[in-house]
């Protein structure tokens, strides 16, 4: 566990601790080299919710303009907007594959979020209707590595 101030900790449980309850005690420091328990309680324990793969902030599939994909190049995950705890994940990799008129095009494998140039001039030069495809997405946190789901765009 560690102090977040003001009464607030985060605690970190192995993920082999979900699904069970655990019991949690507090105490108060009297002063004095002296502490006091002030009561237990039970947790439940509950596994970490897949997070969300987007271009930018927000795209997740559908017909989008080349500008709007040019003006977010990276891939973003994220948790859902109720999802309680501050939890950031890293993108580690993902595979980008464009299909223009029913050809798929060879896989461009990417390293970190951003689109690196190759990707870029491909959005740049695609014609209206050629299929973008983000897929192999993988992701890591303190929660550990997770692979989402693929993204496709069509482009406008």
């Amino acid at each position: 566990a560690s102090s977040l101030g003001g009464g607030r900790y985060d605690v970190t449980v192995p993920q082999n601790m979900a699904g069970k309850t655990v019991e949690g005690s507090i105490s108060a420091d009297m002063g004095g080299g002296k502490s006091q328990a002030m009561g237990k309680t039970q947790f439940r324990i509950k596994p970490v919710p897949e997070p969300t793969a987007t271009i930018g902030a927000n795209i997740t599939s559908g017909r989008q303009s080349k500008d709007v994909l040019l003006t977010n190049p990276l891939i973003v995950a994220q948790m859902s907007k109720d999802f309680n705890y501050e939890l950031r994940w890293n993108v580690i990799s993902y595979t980008v594959t464009f299909v223009k008129n029913n050809v798929e095009e060879a896989p461009i494998t990417v390293r970190g979020p951003r689109f690196p140039d190759n990707v870029v001039s491909k959005i740049r030069s695609a014609s209206a209707g050629t299929q973008m495809e983000i897929s192999n997405i993988k992701v890591q946190s303190i929660a550990g590595a997770r692979s989402l789901k693929t993204i496709l765009v069509r482009i406008k």
